[in-house]
């Protein structure tokens, strides 16, 4: 080997050397910037730093949920849900101590009872017989509201399509068109969301504010 090719291998060797020293100082910088958050010596291993990280986040965890400070992830997971089954429960009106069971059919008995006393059901019926009167319900107000709206176009002089002797369509009456009209063949009544209510004439109202007629 020639001087000026052993001059070359020397520089080489010295370039890896000073790369691999770069990357310990920045392997051993960021280990000492994880174990001061981890409250681990800068001198531990990897594998250290990561168990007391592992601990105080845990600890952490374990004060804002109401379990010890040693407490397991286990034991972290059942005090949350306990927790928040007891909360649960208290907001449905069973004893914090219920299980979920009991607090599901607790909710399942409060809807249902709201929705049957909506719809002129008793306590005592099951989701059948809530289901077909609430149906009942809805038709009745729909009818009504139809009726409403034929009234006024009775008041207003409309005339609705009817069939001819020749068996086409007569043409409807005059219609005054609103400010807000529109496109022809469609007429909206009003865009307010429809709410239940207890009282038939204010359900029909607000419903006919719902309802957009197909002339």
């Amino acid at each position: 080997m020639s001087e000026e090719e052993k001059k070359t291998e020397s520089v080489g060797s010295k370039g890896h050397d000073d790369w691999e020293d770069i990357g310990r100082r920045i392997e051993s910088q960021i280990r000492r910037e994880f174990a001061k958050a981890a409250g681990a010596s800068e001198t531990d291993s990897w594998d250290t730093i990561a168990r007391k990280a592992d601990a105080r986040i845990r600890s952490r965890i374990a004060s804002e949920v109401g379990a010890p400070p040693d407490a397991t992830w286990e034991d972290i997971s059942r005090t949350t849900e306990r927790k928040v089954r007891a909360e649960v429960a208290e907001e449905v009106g069973v004893r914090q101590e219920a299980e979920w069971s009991e607090i599901g059919r607790r909710i399942e008995s409060q809807v249902k009872a709201g929705l049957g006393s909506w719809a002129g059901a008793s306590a005592e019926d099951d989701w059948s017989t809530v289901g077909n009167k609430m149906a009942s319900k809805i038709q009745k107000i729909l009818d009504e509201a139809f009726k409403l709206d034929k009234r006024e176009d009775a008041e207003q002089g409309v005339t609705p399509p009817s069939e001819s002797k020749g068996g086409g369509l007569t043409p409807p009456g005059p219609r005054a068109k609103p400010a807000d009209a529109v496109p022809d063949g469609m007429r909206l009544r009003g865009t307010a969301p429809f709410v239940a209510s207890s009282d038939p004439a204010a359900a029909i109202a607000q419903l006919r504010r719902c309802i957009v007629t197909l002339r």
